[in-house]
């Protein structure tokens, strides 16, 4: 059986009762995507989902997120990427000009990281 992690449904629910825009932005093939998210009861709590597959690159290139943005109408430094690879997430995110945020559930300790997605709603921008 697929779950999501236990803190991504109130996180997605809390950023939305503040107004806070959200999306999903992966590797892969849209419809894969949000099959995923609809069977994890996601789908409904993020306003895009952009997948590798629409912007022709993959997401370590910066093109999925550049394309997020411009559908969301928000700029990337307007914009906290939170993602679990510092070589693909993070990076990608600071070359983008976006505010990177490493969720590392193991125990964060970096800078600019959490340890549950639930910190998001009181990460303060690096």
């Amino acid at each position: 059986m697929l779950r999501s992690y236990p803190d991504a449904a109130p996180t997605l629910c809390a950023l939305r009762a503040r107004d806070v825009p959200t999306g999903c932005v992966a590797d892969g093939r849209t419809v894969w995507m949000r099959r995923l998210l609809a069977r994890t009861r996601l789908l409904e709590l993020v306003d895009l989902v952009v997948a590798s597959e629409e912007s022709g690159e993959v997401k370590a290139t910066g093109a999925a997120l550049r394309l997020a943005c411009v559908r969301a109408g928000l700029e990337p430094a307007d914009v906290a990427f939170v993602g679990d690879r510092t070589d693909k997430d993070v990076a990608m995110a600071r070359a983008e000009g976006a505010q990177a945020v490493l969720l590392d559930r193991g125990g964060a300790s970096a800078p600019g990281s959490i340890s549950s997605l639930a910190e998001v709603l009181t990460w303060k921008r690096a």
